[in-house]
């Protein structure tokens, strides 16, 4: 982004982040939350946010491969974060290759 040139990466990045962006960050994160509410009734399980506006055939499956690809998304969600928190952990360690063994 413009103007973040110089922010570090890492957890150092968020006390050097300008508060207008920790704003503006907040506020986008707000408004999709508002956005992706179920204002219909008409969800079928918790975190459907279709709004009954896009399908893309998901109403003609059947019940069995909903769950499965439900259950995928479930699945991949938590690989995600589990990627993540090696990097959160590896990046806490700092200099990894000072403490493996035989260096």
């Amino acid at each position: 982004m413009p103007g973040l040139e110089d922010v570090p990466t890492g957890f150092a990045a968020w006390e050097a982040l300008p508060n207008d962006v920790v704003g503006q960050m907040g506020m986008t994160l707000v408004v999709m939350e508002m956005a992706n509410r179920d204002v219909t009734g008409s969800a079928e399980f918790p975190g459907d946010f279709r709004n009954g506006v896009l399908d893309y055939g998901w109403d003609e499956q059947t019940d069995e491969w909903k769950q499965k690809k439900r259950t995928i998304e479930i699945q991949n969600g938590r690989a995600a974060m589990m990627g993540i928190l090696g990097l959160m952990v590896h990046e806490s360690m700092g200099d990894v290759a000072s403490i493996l063994p035989g260096k």
